[in-house]
């Protein structure tokens, strides 16, 4: 339960810094030197085109610079996340 509750927060904090239309919780636990656990939760936005939605959302890996947030952009976002799970 806990988990899940953690996964619904992370989602929510996602939701109110972002902006993003939905999450995608994604699970991994195959990587053979890795022996774990892991998941991602990853924003997709309303204006993400349809080509990098549901599991092509991986394409946005493989974006140009131009495309990113920069790192002051993304250390905003993770301070903001980190407030909004701290209240």
């Amino acid at each position: 339960a806990e988990l899940g509750d953690l996964q619904r927060r992370v989602s929510q904090a996602l939701h109110a810094v972002t902006g993003c239309a939905k999450t995608y919780i994604i699970q991994f636990a195959e990587h053979p030197d890795h022996p774990h656990v892991h998941f991602h939760i990853v924003p997709r936005m309303a204006n993400q085109p349809a080509e990098r939605r549901s599991v092509n959302i991986f394409s946005c890996l493989g974006v140009a610079e131009t495309e990113r947030l920069g790192e002051d952009e993304m250390n905003s976002v993770g301070a903001q996340i980190r407030e909004f799970l701290q209240d």
